[in-house]
């Protein structure tokens, strides 16, 4: 018996504003047939052949204009029979993966030449499958700017180039100490008289670099400028990328916060620091936590919450944290105003919002698989009707659709609940809990606000907030002598 895989194609165009958006889209394996890619318009083009590409996934950062758009890419192995055996084997076989550039049209800007592909700062750094793993860059047209002779690669300001030297006795930089150096915009390498055997460097907010396990420091991590000068005359423990004006750095195995002076705003006392771009630095030390403004390292809220022996906070938004002690949640602004509290038996998934204008979470009962779930608004007031779960899905203009699942509950020989995991059956919901798209799809993804990727039955494709299809593919397996 010889299989041959056989793909009927159905493109449906709807007349629809163009949206500009092109999205990357996974077709997972069904029965035999191996899973591939595909690159697909919200109007439904598909801008690259199906079963050509094994996996998809976008480098430039979301938001990014279909036109400034970079894709890395691995092929599907067309010259081997497919078994589940050997999917799994290729999985997990990282060495035969090679990975190809393309742009936001669909066209390869280079061959399956690179181990792997990074975008940062308008570059792509690759690396290359050589025992090495040597590193260089090409601009976002996929032309080499930095020859693969480095063992990392960051960019600086103003053309100029962080980089670690691959070790000079030719060993691999995964077993050896390598160089820091620095190239200017002409190639030019001036080397920084430091040493480290960890490969990893960054560059944060400033275009101050972090370099780690410097051995001229002790193996401590030091700041680097745009020029190659090591800052603040001082090593710590370990050092994070500047997010804004402030960094975390760990001392003693504390942390705490510095400036551009390298002056500490707190001191290295605290368990963790939560930092993220944009919003408050939370600093957390037992059942206490601090939120400091971003901006000019304020103090806005704090509180102690013991006797619980723990707290943990997340900033939702710059505005908003959520907040628990393992056996209480709750919701504050950070000015201090409680929102809400969460019963004792119910948890919330604090990234499921609306938009800008935060306005929505989702509650869980926690005994799971007989609990529901359910949108609230933030005092905690449910706007949906109960569902076996509620994933986030998109928002767009402090708008929001969120996928809702069902699935049937049996009991087992053993008197235990059990999840008949062949009847999960997927929806969509705005954020006032009204049904858009009822449960009867197999799978259902967000791709944007409106254009979502659904499974049903023998048929995958793009669909619309209103069921529209305007892309399906319908995959068999045909056995024949």
């Amino acid at each position: 018996m010889r299989r041959i895989l056989a793909s009927a194609l159905c493109l449906l165009l709807v007349c629809v504003p163009a949206l500009a958006e092109t999205y990357a889209v996974d077709v997972y394996s069904s029965g035999e047939s191996p899973g591939y890619s595909i690159l697909l318009r919200d109007d439904g083009a598909l801008l690259t052949p199906i079963q050509s590409f094994n996996s998809i996934y976008q480098l430039t950062p979301s938001g990014t204009p279909d036109e400034e758009k970079l894709f890395a890419v691995t092929p599907v192995e067309v010259n081997i029979a497919y078994t589940p055996e050997l999917a799994e084997e290729l999985m997990y076989d990282m060495d035969c993966v090679r990975m190809a550039l393309m742009d936001g049209a669909g066209r390869l800007l280079t061959g399956f030449d690179y181990d792997g592909l990074e975008y940062v700062n308008g570059y792509v750094i690759f690396t290359l499958p050589d025992d090495m793993r040597r590193t260089g860059a090409m601009d976002a047209a996929g032309n080499v700017v930095i020859a693969a002779e480095y063992a990392a690669l960051r960019p600086l300001a103003d053309g100029a180039w962080l980089a670690l030297k691959l070790p000079e006795d030719g060993a691999s930089p995964d077993d050896a100490s390598c160089g820091v150096a620095r190239i200017d915009a002409g190639g030019n390498v001036a080397d920084l008289g430091l040493h480290t055997d960890y490969r990893y460097i960054n560059v944060g907010d400033g275009g101050v670099a972090v370099v780690c396990d410097v051995e001229e420091y002790g193996g401590k991590s030091v700041y680097v400028d745009s020029d190659g000068e090591v800052l603040f005359d001082h090593a710590f423990q370990y050092a994070e990328p500047f997010s804004g004006s402030y960094a975390v750095v760990e001392e003693d195995d504390r942390y705490g916060v510095i400036d551009f002076d390298g002056d500490p705003v707190l001191s290295a006392e605290y368990d963790y620091i939560n930092s993220e771009a944009g919003k408050p630095f939370i600093a957390i030390r037992g059942a206490y936590y601090g939120v400091y403004d971003p901006e000019d390292f304020a103090l806005l809220a704090a509180e102690d919450l013991s006797p619980a022996e723990y707290v943990s906070v997340t900033a939702i938004t710059p505005e908003l944290l959520g907040i628990s002690t393992g056996d209480k949640t709750w919701i504050r602004t950070t000015d201090g105003e409680l929102l809400t509290e969460m019963p004792q038996n119910k948890s919330v998934m604090m990234y499921c919002l609306t938009g800008e204008g935060i306005d929505r979470l989702v509650q869980e009962d926690k005994d799971w698989p007989r609990g529901m779930s359910r949108l609230i608004d933030l005092q905690g007031n449910p706007v949906s009707d109960d569902f076996r779960l509620i994933t986030v899905g998109c928002w767009q203009d402090g708008q929001a659709r969120f996928i809702t699942g069902d699935f049937r509950i049996y009991q087992g020989e053993d008197g235990e609940d059990t999840v008949d995991w062949s009847s999960y059956r997927y929806g969509l919901i705005d954020g006032d809990g009204n049904v858009l798209l009822p449960p009867v799809y197999d799978e259902l993804r967000a791709l944007s606000y409106d254009r979502y990727w659904a499974v049903q039955g023998d048929r995958s494709g793009m669909i619309d907030a209103e069921g529209k299809w305007y892309y399906a593919v319908s995959d068999y397996v045909a056995l024949m002598d």
